[in-house]
């Protein structure tokens, strides 16, 4: 074989491993890492201890209830991260006499973080 009828074949196979080599993948948060960075959220509106529940990537739209693509682009890739706690309540009648107290209720917090930096997206609570 001549050194030509080689130079073809290697150029074949350099360009074959540049376009078909590895891809690397998308850094992100580690699951820890956006249980830990949704936990500090969560607790901060809790006024008992967060028990986590669950969480899960996926694309936004997997997750965001009634939210819109103008919360986020439904194909960008989040952690929902859920827990259980006690969050003040909003809303309800109006106080009439005093002293006046916000009731709290047990229910389930769920953080959107964005996957790559873990930001916050959105969260919502569900009873």
């Amino acid at each position: 074989m001549s050194r030509s009828s080689l130079a073809v074949p290697l150029a074949v196979v350099a360009l074959c491993l540049l376009a078909c080599g590895p891809r690397q993948v998308s850094a992100g948060l580690s699951e820890s890492q956006a249980i830990e960075t949704a936990r500090h959220q969560a607790q901060a509106q809790s006024s008992s201890k967060v028990e986590l529940l669950g969480v899960k990537s996926g694309s936004f739209r997997d997750f965001r209830g009634g939210a819109t693509d103008a919360v986020a682009p439904g194909n960008k890739k989040v952690w929902a991260v859920s827990f259980s706690g006690t969050f003040q309540g909003s809303g309800g009648p109006a106080c009439i006499s005093r002293p006046c107290a916000t009731p709290a209720f047990d229910h389930t917090i769920t953080l959107i973080l964005d996957y790559g930096t873990g930001a916050f997206i959105m969260a919502s609570i569900d009873p």
